[in-house]
């Protein structure tokens, strides 16, 4: 039996398999023959690309951005921050991409996965981003500008300045990710009039993910507004910094469900929002999907308020809290009267009985987290039916 012809596949069949190969083996396959060099270079390899900079051997990924730059759409930057070579080298793929005659770029994720340095703020890459969301030279040609921007894993502090660039040019903006929680960056300086521009100059806008102090009620009434397209999802998580900010009123929320009906809301707190702001900020009218209370205190009315609000709409429902009676019977009036609630983790003991009614309350659960003793941490879930089956793919596709 003849071997087959490597040589003569079609085209689509080896640009195909050189998709699911790493870049340095990518590279590899395309010296073999000029078939195989031509397909390394079709436009369809290099719409979608992730740039990882964890070590010095790494740069020599820059090798490929000057010549397939242009034909760019969806670019995903991994580094790790605490090695200058890797910042520099981000720093360099942000600014080849702001400088492109020839602009297709509509989607850009910028992921930290080290450690800052000591006194680092990020000045560099902040103004690399500058550049990247700022005005292009008159020589460019701008195919596409950003619909999708993702920076919520970046631990530095963000500014004003930034997202009005970005407003102002990039109108077809549809989902905004600066949701950076880490522990490095327990500060937000954006203000609710940056969000508000952004909006208006971003009729598109779909998805928001921001902090609740960056947010108001003019923002609210802003995505409220007859002519805007539908939005889907807004995710907000209240820190510190709602210790004197002004709570957005029912009304503002009613405005805006009225307008779109099928938005979600995903609602966090974590452990320095000030225990009174929670009931202060959840309002009835606020259609919650994921509820987030990582407050290490006790939850009881926070938990009661929100069965009575959010028991039709909630999807999961997460808490780091202190165990009592009371919470206990607020989990099982919630659950009892939950039926879209998928995934519950409550990470404070509760006794047998309880969970034994909750699982009778919802039988829909697919992941919960319910401990009836104390266990060593990270307390692990337990997964059910089709999260069961998610999680074997995934590992399978790995």
């Amino acid at each position: 039996m003849e071997s087959p012809l490597w040589g003569h596949l079609p085209d689509h069949i080896i640009i195909n398999i050189f998709s699911y190969l790493p870049l340095k083996e990518r590279w590899q396959a395309a010296i073999v023959c000029k078939l195989w060099s031509d397909c390394f270079d079709h436009p369809s390899l290099w719409r979608y690309f992730k740039f990882v900079f964890k070590e010095d051997a790494d740069s020599e990924k820059l090798m490929c951005l000057e010549k397939y730059s242009h034909v760019l759409k969806h670019v995903e930057i991994e580094v790790d921050q605490k090695q200058k070579i890797n910042r520099d080298n981000t720093c360099t793929v942000i600014s080849t991409l702001a400088r492109c005659k020839e602009r297709r770029m509509q989607a850009f994720t910028l992921n930290f996965v080290g450690e800052n340095p000591l006194f680092f703020k990020g000045g560099e890459i902040i103004d690399a981003l500058a550049e990247l969301f700022g005005p292009p030279s008159l020589d460019t040609n701008i195919v596409f500008t950003l619909k999708e921007v993702d920076l919520s894993h970046m631990s530095i502090v963000y500014s004003d300045i930034l997202f009005n660039l970005l407003a102002e040019n990039h109108p077809t903006l549809e989902n905004l990710n600066i949701l950076n929680t880490s522990l490095n960056c327990n500060t937000c300086t954006v203000t609710p009039y940056c969000i508000l521009r952004l909006i208006q100059k971003c009729p598109k806008l779909r998805e928001l993910a921001c902090f609740y102090c960056s947010i108001n009620e003019d923002v609210l009434l802003a995505l409220a507004e007859e002519d805007r397209a539908p939005f889907k999802k807004l995710s907000i998580v209240c820190r510190r910094e709602e210790k004197y900010g002004k709570d957005i009123a029912n009304e503002a929320w009613e405005k805006l469900v009225k307008k779109h009906p099928d938005m979600k809301v995903c609602l966090g707190f974590d452990h320095t929002c000030p225990l009174h702001k929670l009931s202060a900020i959840m309002q009835p009218s606020m259609p919650i999907v994921v509820l987030r209370m990582d407050t290490f205190t006790y939850l009881d009315r926070e938990v009661s308020l929100a069965s009575a609000y959010y028991s039709k709409t909630v999807e999961k429902l997460v808490l780091h809290c202190k165990g009592t009676p009371e919470l206990q019977a607020a989990l099982l009036s919630l659950t009892a009267n939950s039926p879209n609630l998928k995934s519950l983790h409550c990470y404070t003991v509760l006794n047998q009985a309880t969970v034994d009614d909750i699982l009778r309350h919802c039988p829909q659960l697919e992941s919960y987290t319910l401990k009836t003793e104390l266990e060593n941490h990270p307390w692990m879930p337990t997964l059910v039916g089709r999260q069961v089956t998610r999680n074997m793919n995934l590992k399978v596709k790995q």
